[in-house]
């Protein structure tokens, strides 16, 4: 390998499928999986954001009020691009439509329009970072519900 780094370098296909695999893994509330998705989220994370992460969600008690509501959760992605990189990050919006129901029911029971924003840090591709990546920050804003709409 003549350049590490050209050859070690993400794509644009790596960031955006890393980006879109971490939001549904992170706030795709599925009852049965929630802890699972979770471990799975943390793991894609720096160490700052996996500590702040973990203290938010275990104050909120979210992981046990997801278990315990039955829900599954589709996410559909309708807009992604990196807005902005550097050879150290690389900033990432997605919107989408989160579409939660209880196991019960066929219908979506919510419909939202959501916009994520992720800071993502570069870092060497190693077996606990196979994608080169990591999530350094998550942001999260509720655009619109659209259930009533339909």
């Amino acid at each position: 390998i003549k350049n590490l780094r050209t050859n070690n370098a993400v794509t644009e296909f790596e960031i955006l499928g890393f980006a879109k695999r971490f939001t549904v893994r992170y706030s795709g509330y599925n009852s049965y999986t929630i802890s699972r998705d979770f471990t799975e989220a943390l793991n894609q994370m720096t160490r700052s954001f996996q500590k702040e992460a973990t203290k938010r969600i275990l104050d909120s008690g979210l992981l046990s009020k997801i278990a315990e509501a039955g829900i599954d959760t589709a996410i559909e992605f309708k807009e992604v691009q990196i807005e902005k990189e550097t050879d150290e990050y690389a900033v990432v919006a997605l919107v989408g439509v989160r579409r939660i129901r209880k196991y019960d029911f066929q219908a979506a029971m919510q419909e939202t329009l959501f916009r994520a924003d992720l800071v993502l840090k570069k870092v060497s591709r190693s077996s606990s970072s196979p994608e080169g990546l990591l999530v350094e920050k998550y942001q999260e804003i509720l655009l619109t519900d659209i259930t009533e709409r339909k």
